[in-house]
């Protein structure tokens, strides 16, 4: 395992495709290590520089996908933000009985509402996500955790690989950095607060269901989120087309006489 990750006999690439007959013999004879080789895979595929695209096997980008979504909101559709305000939530929002009953309403409203919250921080030079995660911090990190790793043997440390948008690992000397939000793994207890409170209140509007208890404490924000709901609500009124089915008979009717009309005229014409 050691000669594997001090790249020994090889180039990296060769090297790499070695782990699969490792991890096979260590699952079987020695799982202490089989229990690491998974972190010491993903450490071996960004120390050595390979393609970002192997670490699909051993890193969720989750996180990563939904958090961009919120950080470049304006860019974002109401899909993309109710989505990802729904993955960080600790509101559960799966196992709402409105927001189940009412797909459309949980997309349009809770991508609303975060919207509200983004810009009103926005206005104020203050990022609404960091507000929710915290900044982007560097951390120091132990690459191949727990094995005998000779970094004397790679030249070419001063570098930065980027994973995503959100997270990137640089390469200083001797020390390796990991630059990531902090929490961003963690369930969010601001954004759940805000999946509450719109599920609380479009509750409200609507005749037997369980009323929520409040979560929000701030006046102001209770009011924006009501706000925010009672905007959105008008604008997806004026966005839907209704048909009234009942009437579609006498419209074809009459679009048939007016047919048959025209017809004649030409005729006489």
């Amino acid at each position: 395992a050691y000669e594997l990750i001090n790249c020994v006999g090889g180039d990296a690439a060769e090297v790499y495709k070695r782990f699969d007959e490792l991890e096979t013999w260590a699952e079987s004879e020695m799982l202490a290590i089989y229990e690491r080789l998974q972190r010491w895979k993903h450490d071996f595929i960004v120390f050595y520089g390979l393609p970002i695209e192997l670490l699909g096997d051993y890193y969720d980008d989750s996180a990563d996908k939904y958090a961009i979504s919120l950080i470049n909101y304006k860019n974002s559709t109401d899909e993309e933000i109710a989505e990802a305000v729904e993955f960080f939530s600790d509101y559960k929002v799966a196992k709402s009985a409105y927001f189940s009953k009412n797909e459309e309403k949980k997309i349009s409203m809770l991508s609303a509402v975060y919207v509200e919250f983004a810009d009103y921080y926005a206005n104020m030079g203050v990022n609404f996500f960091e507000k929710c995660f915290g900044k982007k911090t560097f951390y120091q990190y132990s690459m191949f955790y727990l094995a005998k790793f000779y970094h004397k043997s790679y030249k070419d440390r001063n570098r930065t690989v980027v994973i995503s948008p959100v997270r990137r690992f640089v390469f200083d000397d001797e020390v390796c950095l990991y630059d990531a939000y902090q929490n961003i793994n963690l369930k969010n207890p601001e954004l759940g607060t805000l999946a509450q409170e719109t599920d609380r209140i479009l509750r409200k509007k609507e005749k037997g269901m369980m009323p929520l208890n409040k979560r929000m404490k701030n006046k102001q924000y209770l009011k924006m989120v009501e706000e925010a709901i009672e905007k959105r609500e008008k604008l997806d009124k004026k966005r839907k087309v209704e048909i009234d089915f009942s009437k579609l008979k006498g419209i074809r009717e009459d679009a048939a006489v007016t047919r048959e009309k025209l017809i004649v005229d030409e005729a006489e014409n």
